[in-house]
């Protein structure tokens, strides 16, 4: 799994580093950066809206895991797909 670091993390560190004497080329800060804790992220996961066509009244369901719904939440709430419509219509 990829890790993430925090921007303001990693300039401190480096500021830090170049101050103190322990870095002056980038193979150094190379190796400083690996002592920088990583960020607790986690991956966002993007769908929208699609018509079903197994249903004849307005339900819709997540372009992602398919799950069918009445309403049209921020978030699917079987898979947590943020529903922004970055996905394109299938």
């Amino acid at each position: 799994m990829a890790e993430y670091i925090e921007r303001e993390a990693a300039i401190r560190t480096a500021v830090e580093a170049v101050d103190a004497g322990l870095a002056t080329t980038s193979g150094d800060l190379a190796e400083i950066r690996d002592d920088i804790p990583a960020a607790d992220v986690a991956p966002v996961q993007h769908g929208r809206w699609l018509k079903n066509e197994r249903f004849k009244q307005k339900c819709r369901k997540c372009s992602e895991c398919g799950f069918p719904s009445y309403f049209e939440f921020n978030h699917c709430p079987n898979c947590g797909a943020k529903m922004d419509g970055r996905k394109e219509d299938g």
